[in-house]
């Protein structure tokens, strides 16, 4: 048990030090050729920027941990862990299931926002026409990318040689413990995936073709246009916004979290604008910079109440001063 939550946990560290910069990375290009990260305003960029749609898309399936990718393996061993036979008690069976429960639902809640984040920013058309893309991410942007979309796809590929990686940090961490750590049981996690990491390879193989396919087919499809029955052109007004996507989501959890609703009402006979905005406050931000900002204005008035004159400001600064000293000390001695 301890072998395959060890080997999850390092090599899920690795996958998202892959495919979350890559995200990172993308969400850049997109503000390098927008100017902007909202959302609401984004669309469309999939056909300006084909190489960030591609790169974006494969990071949001693998942070998913949807197979075949990456994320998906060291998932799969963290779960394997989680359901072993090993577990002692009932009791102790009982808080892993628990804890694989809420690993679940934090997956979902992950492929939804992914899910959101993709679609309203590289599908449909743009929606504010100050925020539109005119050219591809610059080449050095691109080949960061791709540096790390190779890295998932290795993983991806060989997950029983990315497995083996961790043999031998968890080997030393087992140790540290003054556990012994035999070859075969730290051949567990490879020995639990084997039968997956077939599948994970024909699956991309699939997806590989698949891909190739769809862009034969489209490069023929191109040439030729269906009458439409009066239909020219999707509009921003026809698309989901962000809010409209989750908000079925936000619905359910509609007692926790903060939501907020705006309508502005059509006027006249023929009303040309009427709209209804939602939006979901996050509370802990919020709390935070609450919490920040009040402690801002609390030195700022104690500040303000300190006489102007040279001693006694010398002897404020010089008590922060050692309060400062005092608590760097005992930090590192703690």
């Amino acid at each position: 048990m301890v072998v395959l939550g060890l080997t999850g946990c390092l090599l899920h560290i690795l996958n998202h030090a892959i495919f979350k910069c890559l995200l990172f990375y993308a969400a850049g290009a997109i503000y390098r050729a927008t100017h902007t990260i909202d959302l609401e305003r984004l669309g469309g960029l999939r056909r300006v920027m084909p190489w960030t749609a591609l790169f974006f898309l494969v990071g949001s399936l693998a942070i998913s941990a949807l197979p075949p990718f990456n994320g998906f393996v060291s998932e799969f061993i963290i779960y394997s862990g989680l359901v072993s036979e090993q577990v002692p008690t009932a009791l102790d069976r009982g808080l892993l299931l628990a804890v694989m429960t809420l690993l679940a639902f934090v997956g979902a809640v992950s492929a939804l926002a992914i899910t959101r984040a993709f679609g309203i920013a590289f599908l449909g058309v743009p929606r504010d026409p100050a925020c539109v893309a005119h050219e591809e991410a610059a080449a050095p942007m691109r080949f960061t990318m791709g540096v790390h979309l190779l890295g998932i796809l290795a993983v991806a590929a060989v997950p029983l040689g990315a497995i083996g990686l961790a043999r031998v940090p968890v080997a030393d961490l087992l140790r540290a413990q003054g556990l012994a750590a035999p070859a075969p049981l730290l051949a567990a996690p490879a020995q639990a995936f084997a039968p997956v990491a077939w599948m994970c390879g024909g699956l991309l193989l699939v997806l590989v073709l698949v891909g190739l396919l769809r862009r034969a087919i489209n490069r023929e499809s191109e040439a030729h246009v269906t009458w439409g029955c009066g239909y020219t052109a999707a509009t921003p007004r026809m698309q989901y916004t962000g809010a409209s996507f989750a908000s079925q989501f936000g619905n359910t959890f509609e007692g926790v979290l903060q939501y907020f609703k705006r309508f502005k009402l059509p006027q006249g006979f023929f009303p040309e604008r009427a709209s209804i905005g939602t939006h979901n406050v996050d509370g802990v931000e919020n709390r935070m910079f609450h919490v920040l900002g009040t402690a801002a204005q609390t030195v700022t008035r104690l500040s303000e109440r300190l006489p102007e004159t040279t001693p006694h400001s010398f002897a404020a600064g010089f008590i922060t001063l050692v309060l400062m000293v005092a608590f760097l000390i005992a930090g590192g001695s703690l």
